[in-house]
């Protein structure tokens, strides 16, 4: 699996890559717009093998996420076809949830929540409000019933952290689930909870 910092060497083999001092570009990731020729992941450093090259490429991958990506060779304009091999970048893995809107929440929502782990995928740009590649669900057996607004991937290092804000909500104990990309984390036993209720008056109307 490919870490979703990057930062991996990959090495291809196939055939027609050229001599060795022929420029190559190699992408990978899920087909992209319908079109067969797109990938979403364009590799980087990509040499051809000195002892080998006509057969033989290595390149190292970019941050990233999601599962089963296949990978294309470039060579002067003309591109390969998908490689029936796949790779997968690493499975999201938590290890904690902090913030305010961990404990004691309030119930109508917005106040911070921070998940901690492993392999959450690139840094969320400056500009973005949220990532399009994170889901954050909690609540209920199967830590469905809320999702999270506004999740965004904050840090990649040395902790990933991911930064979102409460669904309105009730209830505690609730666990939760971190999706990235077409990947799924293990239910965390996160205990997250709402303020339970209050009652801070009341009147009586007479009959």
């Amino acid at each position: 699996f490919l870490a979703t910092k990057g930062g991996d060497r990959v090495t291809l083999t196939g055939t027609s890559f050229g001599p060795a001092d022929t420029p190559v570009n190699v992408h990978y990731g899920p087909e992209l717009q319908g079109d067969a020729r797109l990938r979403r992941y364009t590799a980087v450093e990509c040499i051809h093998d000195v002892n080998e090259p006509h057969s033989k490429v290595e390149c190292v991958s970019v941050a990233g996420v999601g599962a089963a990506h296949t990978w294309m060779v470039e060579v002067d304009s003309q591109i390969s076809p998908a490689s029936s091999d796949t790779t997968s970048y690493k499975t999201p893995l938590v290890t904690d949830v902090r913030g305010v809107g961990a404990m004691d929440a309030h119930t109508q929502g917005g106040q911070s929540l921070i998940i901690v782990g492993e392999s959450f995928g690139p840094l969320t740009s400056g500009d973005a409000s949220s990532s399009p590649d994170l889901v954050v669900t909690y609540g209920g057996a199967a830590g469905l019933t809320y999702t999270a607004t506004s999740c965004r991937v904050t840090s990649i290092s040395p902790q990933a952290q991911i930064s979102c804000l409460t669904s309105p909500g009730i209830g505690k104990g609730h666990a939760l689930l971190l999706g990235v990309g077409s990947q799924t984390s293990g239910l965390y036993d996160a205990g997250i909870g709402y303020s339970r209720p209050v009652v801070s008056g009341y009147t009586v109307k007479g009959a």
